[in-house]
């Protein structure tokens, strides 16, 4: 484990395991924030949230794979089952619900309230 880190807080097996210089980061759940290495301020819950996260910062993502592939979006927020679960590079995003923005990729200041929404 090469933590590097400060003010980080992991709870359950394998969250941040890559974790080099990322800082304030709040994360439980296994493999949770896992290849993480400059992102900082993010919070995530759930088994494999923000999992291919590397340098994207002040995320929010609550559920199960939500956030799972973003690599290096900003201020996103997910609540729910796989939301916003390819989003690589979108920043500004909100999506509530299972599934919601669950294809979007790069894109900007979007807001998905309900079930398989976009």
């Amino acid at each position: 484990m090469h933590n590097h880190g400060t003010n980080n807080m992991f709870m359950e097996s394998a969250p941040g395991i890559l974790l080099m210089t990322g800082t304030d980061n709040t994360v439980t759940g296994m493999n949770t924030l896992r290849n993480n290495t400059t992102g900082y301020q993010n919070t995530a819950m759930g088994l494999n949230a923000l999992i291919d996260n590397v340098s994207g910062s002040y995320m929010t993502a609550f559920g199960y794979k939500s956030l799972s592939s973003n690599y290096n979006g900003f201020y996103n927020t997910a609540l729910g089952y796989q939301t916003l679960f390819t989003n690589y590079g979108g920043s500004y995003n909100t999506a509530v619900g299972s599934w919601s923005l669950y294809n979007n990729t790069n894109g900007h200041s979007n807001t998905a309230l309900g079930n398989e929404y976009l």
